[in-house]
């Protein structure tokens, strides 16, 4: 059962997301968050979270609940074998960034000089880390990891083409879809990681749609 106090939390953690995107990490104080959640700073920090980075690492756990995050993942670890696993990560990313691609942009255009959105990116960054090396691992004990490649070299070279950063060039300044963005990362992830002659064909696609 919801309290008071987990309904003043979420306005919190609400306001937090919204002025973040609106005005930009450097442009966004604990006064205006505490403004438009309806509350007092004191009751920001000494009531619901001790500093900033903490207010900032509930935001993005609060970001993760509110748009469903775990859901998309759940066809990750329902894959039948390790190559099906990839593909669907890959769908759940390109689902991801859509949602929550605004405040990734946020906190890692502040991380390199904000110790507290520092903090917040590397929360999630260690979650995505421990996701794809449990992924790769898997990969490994099937006997489909490629040769040359060690598990902790897959999961660097998959962190990368399924970063925000990526996502963001591709897809925001490039202007590939969805698809394109799909099929493209799946060849190479897939392609790169996989063991000649041991991937599964790919699922048939739309040829509709266009992009670069």
């Amino acid at each position: 059962m919801s309290t008071a106090r987990d309904s003043t939390r979420e306005r919190i953690l609400t306001a937090a997301r919204a002025l973040l995107v609106e005005r930009s990490y450097h442009g966004t104080g604990i006064d205006e968050i505490a403004r438009a959640a309806g509350v007092t700073r004191q009751a920001v920090y000494g009531y619901h979270f001790g500093s900033k980075a903490e207010l900032l690492t509930a935001m993005v756990d609060h970001v993760d609940r509110v748009e469903g995050v775990a859901a998309l993942f759940e066809p990750v670890e329902r894959a039948k074998d390790a190559v099906g696993a990839l593909r669907a990560l890959v769908r759940a990313v390109a689902e991801l960034w859509p949602r929550i691609g605004d405040l990734a942009r946020v906190l890692d255009g502040a991380r390199h000089t904000d110790p507290a959105a520092e903090a917040a990116w590397r929360s999630r960054a260690v979650v995505r880390r421990r996701g794809i090396g449990r992924l790769m691992a898997r990969v490994k004990l099937e006997g489909l990891l490629a040769p040359g490649w060690t598990q902790a070299a897959a999961t660097d070279l998959a962190l990368g083409l399924l970063s925000p950063q990526l996502h963001a060039f591709l897809v925001g300044e490039c202007g590939w879809t969805r698809s394109n963005y799909v099929t493209r990362v799946e060849a190479i992830l897939v392609g790169t990681l996989v063991r000649t002659g041991r991937a599964a064909p790919a699922p048939r696609r739309s040829t509709r749609s266009r992009g670069s």
